[in-house]
């Protein structure tokens, strides 16, 4: 018994192998072949932003495989194609793609959050993030954020916000357009000012206005230039003057005078 098992061990390993393979292939036929049976869809960041939601991603879905995805086989579903495809859209920030439970299939999207919206004289506006990047006006879906509006340069090509556009390039960042951004960007990022600016309107002289969502007065911010130290006003404004000298009191502010604020009684 010992010399046959030792003569034919080499065949029964191969054998032996040769059949794991088989029930291997048989397996991940039958589970490639199994049929979807349900979608589950998880989109985060919907209060904040509200450019997506659950008919939206089936609508996709079906344009892609031109059918249901229930019921479809799971050999007919390119997963990784899905992830890529669905991240051109500019109001993604991520998602994930996957198969859970034999049969069924989740979607967990991340949504970008707009931080600011910009309107333009003609009309045509657009939302950004914190990231810089552009998200298409999409009608019917509104937004409560910021906006900046008036005589902004320079204009974007609408015709291409379907491809993503960053803020961070050098060409729109040292514009008025981009210098706006920060400046809003800066503002929300900080404790003491974060909310308390619903406005921002560019004159014709490329002044810059600011309208508060708490009292009936306007902030005359003036060009863009001494960030940093017209910031500091904003916070003194709102932490110390307003407070001791009450919110209904004053019509107007002027931050454009070297280390003071002129304000205008009503």
């Amino acid at each position: 018994m010992k010399k046959f098992l030792r003569k034919y061990r080499r065949l029964l390993i191969f054998l032996l192998i040769l059949g794991l393979i088989i029930v291997s292939i048989i397996l991940q036929r039958n589970y490639s072949q199994t049929l979807c049976t349900d979608l589950v869809i998880k989109i985060k960041n919907k209060k904040q932003a509200p450019f997506i939601d659950e008919n939206y991603v089936k609508a996709y879905l079906y344009k892609v495989l031109k059918t249901p995805v229930i019921g479809v086989p799971f050999s007919k579903i390119d997963m990784n194609k899905l992830e890529k495809d669905f991240l051109k859209n500019p109001y993604l920030k991520s998602i994930q793609v996957y198969r859970a439970k034999k049969t069924k299939i989740f979607i967990e999207i991340e949504q970008r959050v707009p931080m600011v919206c910009f309107l333009y004289n003609d009309g045509k506006c657009f939302f950004v993030d914190t990231q810089g990047v552009i998200m298409p006006n999409m009608r019917g879906k509104p937004v409560y954020v910021p906006i900046v509006s008036g005589y902004i340069e320079p204009k974007i090509n609408f015709s291409d916000l379907k491809k993503i556009t960053i803020f961070a390039d050098n060409k729109v960042k040292n514009t008025l357009l981009g210098k706006l951004y920060f400046l809003v960007k800066k503002i929300e990022a900080n404790d003491d000012l974060k909310g308390l600016i619903d406005q921002y309107y560019v004159d014709e002289n490329k002044n810059l206005i600011l309208i508060s969502k708490v009292g009936d007065f306007k902030i005359f911010f003036g060009k863009m230039n001494n960030i940093e130290n017209k910031i500091t006003k904003l916070k003194v404004l709102f932490k110390e003057i307003l407070p001791k000298k009450g919110w209904a009191k004053y019509s107007r502010f002027n931050f454009d005078y070297k280390n003071q604020i002129v304000a205008e009684i009503k």
